[in-house]
């Protein structure tokens, strides 16, 4: 049978769900008469309706309870079977530096629940004590959870220092599963003192390990970064090459342009796309470069620049785009990129390849002027409405329409 007091307190808190500022004196007032009673009615109340009791207890217990937080929280630590209330106890213990959690806080890591254990992960990384920077570590480094490990990783970067130096000295005495996990959380510290580990383990362990030495390597993105980088383009495996690529996009230096435009010459079609993206990230970095190598007769080469001129859609890259269109084996893709380059001054040289006679230049000739929009486009594609191909008629149709005349003839 429930007490009247009991019963009173619950409509306390009731109330203070609805005016806290208040009520709150008076729930703190009750609490610290009676703290072994009314905690669990506390908690049941938190169970019921968490979003609202999440800020009442924080408040309740910050502004008049403070002496009596650890015999609030240290239970819900220590027992840590409901996630919900270990969840918010060790959010709350973090915040307010409470030392004593500690203990709690590390023995949760090997609890079953995901839930716990990340939570646990997340207040230590916030407390940095000897024994939790202690406790976390041996957490990294025995642990085969692999939902647990990834998502850990993103709270422990703040204790990179404290934990790269040993991880990068012993790593060569760690099971090669855990020199995955090691490199995968190096790879987001940019610690460069990491770099002899990157470059060995490509090379000793190329398939296994050289993935996550890869990301390492582009997260670091400096000159030697690049320098290995560019070996790894060469690799025989074409997967390593593509990480790599896509690496070298992440290195924001002019010495990573000449093997991104190596690798648009690369066998393997993936290879060359990722190129194409990686240059269209960083090849704004030397101009120079990429208008000198666009004169090629390489054709995946050449491809590939053309489309990266497309899309850097930097002025100084017209004219050499302008001149590509002499070249009729890469007419196809010169005239979809000086589209997307999107500058009037090619406009004049556009406007030939109307009357061309394959109808797919002439279509793509019209969606690029289409894109560029200049003020005579009116003009200019009108005649395309009687173009013998049914495809070029109806882009025709659609950027006048676009362009805001609907009373064209058919």
């Amino acid at each position: 049978m429930i007490e009247n007091s009991e019963m009173n307190f619950s409509e306390l808190i009731e109330k203070t769900e609805k005016e806290p500022e208040e009520n709150l004196p008076q729930l703190a007032k009750e609490v610290k008469n009676s703290p072994n009673k009314y905690f669990p009615i506390l908690l049941a109340s938190f169970d019921e309706n968490s979003s609202l009791m999440t800020p009442i207890l924080g408040n309740l217990f910050r502004k008049y309870l403070k002496e009596l937080i650890p015999d609030f929280l240290i239970p819900i630590l220590e027992d840590a079977s409901s996630p919900s209330r270990f969840v918010w106890a060790s959010t709350f213990a973090s915040e307010i530096n409470l030392e004593a959690a500690d203990k709690f806080l590390v023995k949760a890591l090997s609890n079953s629940k995901t839930q716990i254990v990340l939570a646990a992960v997340k207040a230590l990384a916030l407390r940095k004590s000897s024994e939790a920077v202690r406790g976390l570590k041996d957490f990294f480094l025995s642990t085969n959870d692999e939902v647990q490990l990834s998502a850990a990783i993103r709270y422990l970067l703040p204790l990179s220092e404290q934990f790269g130096a040993e991880f990068i000295l012993n790593f060569p005495k760690y099971p090669i599963v855990r020199q995955i996990w090691i490199l995968k959380f190096l790879s987001e510290t940019k610690l460069k003192e990491a770099l002899p580990i990157y470059t060995k383990a490509i090379k000793e362990e190329p398939e296994i390990l050289g993935i996550f030495a890869i990301a390492g390597l582009g997260s670091l993105g400096d000159e030697n970064s690049v320098k290995a980088l560019a070996e790894v383009v060469k690799h025989k495996e074409w997967f390593l090459r593509k990480r790599a690529v896509d690496a070298l996009g992440q290195c924001r230096l002019s010495s990573a342009i000449p093997p991104l435009i190596r690798a648009l010459s690369d066998s393997t079609i993936q290879i060359r796309t990722a190129a194409i993206e990686s240059l269209s990230k960083i090849g704004h970095f030397d101009l120079d470069c990429l208008i000198k190598e666009i004169v090629t007769d390489d054709h995946y080469q050449k491809i590939g620049l053309i489309k990266v001129f497309g899309q850097i859609k930097n002025e100084k890259l017209v004219d050499p785009l302008i001149k590509t269109l002499l070249d009729r084996s890469t007419l196809f893709f010169s005239l979809d990129a000086i589209g997307d380059l999107g500058n009037v001054k090619a406009v004049p040289h556009l406007i030939p390849f109307l009357k061309d006679i394959e109808w797919f230049n002439r279509l793509n000739a019209l969606e690029a002027l289409g894109k560029i929009k200049p003020q005579n486009l009116k003009e200019i594609a009108q005649p395309c409405l009687e173009d013998p191909n049914d495809m070029v008629r109806n882009s025709a149709h659609r950027i006048l329409g676009n362009h805001g005349n609907h009373n064209f003839s058919q």
